[in-house]
């Protein structure tokens, strides 16, 4: 639904490791590597409350 995402799950997932990494708030993301921090918060968002960032980090064999 809505409006197909400029940026892949692949970018959207990078963004996430930088925040995480850096440690910085989400208004510090770099928007001209990563697009709008508010577009990325968003997706995180939906993968935490979905389970898959938990699933992705979590599984393993």
């Amino acid at each position: 639904m809505g409006r197909p995402s400029k940026y892949s799950n692949r970018e959207i997932f990078n963004a996430i490791l930088w925040i995480v990494h850096s440690g910085a708030p989400w208004r510090d993301l770099l928007e001209n590597q990563y697009g709008s921090w508010k577009t990325i918060y968003s997706r995180f968002c939906g993968w935490r409350d979905s389970g898959l960032l938990a699933e992705t980090f979590v599984s393993a064999p």
